[in-house]
């Protein structure tokens, strides 16, 4: 095949025509998510592609990192310092339809996320690390728990699949309390007795002083002391 060339006259002035899509490009969107213009860009974007929201109840060691869970803040510590006045941190508890599961906050990560969380609130949680449950410091059923890091991300959602999500609760009863129980965190469903008055006691383990009151309980089974420690 001959290429046949012909030069002819231009009319106007022509510029070279750049092909543009007639797509508007599409927004990121996430299941129950409030709205777009209420999230960070920075946010957005550290947004996985693929990113699977798996119940409460199957956060174990073998989940793959690529997770995230959804679900309402039942319960909100307050910010707290270590005694040795070197770190600080907060926990909060989040439930589904399925379980519920503590997340902890340490050191400068907190002034990330403590403003963020409010009970009653639901949220997505992703890029989170899992250990196990210390059962001296968590009543939680659940066998692992969630610690955030300084690239976790966590965003308000729609509360409306998780308004009937209440604290459950795994209440026994006094008599079975034992000294293999010491340490261990236990529900109790009582009546109070007595309220003693506030005693301000010098706690040599912290070196300083703390109100202490003494609050008697009972339920069917047996009476027992309740100490409570500090402003409760």
């Amino acid at each position: 095949m001959q290429l046949v060339s012909q030069e002819k006259e231009c009319i106007g002035e022509p510029e070279p025509y750049l092909w543009q899509s007639t797509h508007a490009s599409a927004s990121i969107t996430k299941r129950n998510l409030l709205d777009n213009s209420t999230v960070p860009s920075s946010v957005l974007g550290q947004l996985p592609a693929a990113l699977e929201v798996i119940p409460v109840a199957q956060i174990s060691a073998l989940v793959s990192k690529n997770v995230a869970i959804e679900g309402r803040v039942i319960c909100k510590s307050e910010l707290c310092r270590f005694a040795n006045g070197k770190g600080k941190f907060f926990t909060f508890d989040v439930a589904d339809s399925s379980s519920e599961i503590r997340c902890k906050v340490f050191n400068d990560i907190t002034d990330m996320f403590v403003e963020l969380i409010v009970v009653g609130q639901a949220y997505h949680l992703t890029n989170f690390t899992i250990n196990r449950s210390n059962k001296q410091y968590n009543h939680l059923p659940h066998d692992f728990e969630i610690n955030l890091k300084k690239n976790s991300v966590i965003y308000q959602i729609s509360g409306d699949a998780f308004k009937n999500v209440n604290i459950s609760f795994n209440v026994v009863k006094i008599s079975s309390i034992s000294l293999s129980d010491v340490g261990r965190s236990v529900d109790l469903s009582v009546t109070i007795k007595s309220i003693g008055d506030v005693e301000n006691l010098y706690v040599q383990k912290n070196n300083s002083y703390s109100n202490r009151r003494i609050v008697m309980v009972s339920d069917d089974s047996a009476d027992i002391n309740i100490v409570f420690w500090g402003n409760l």
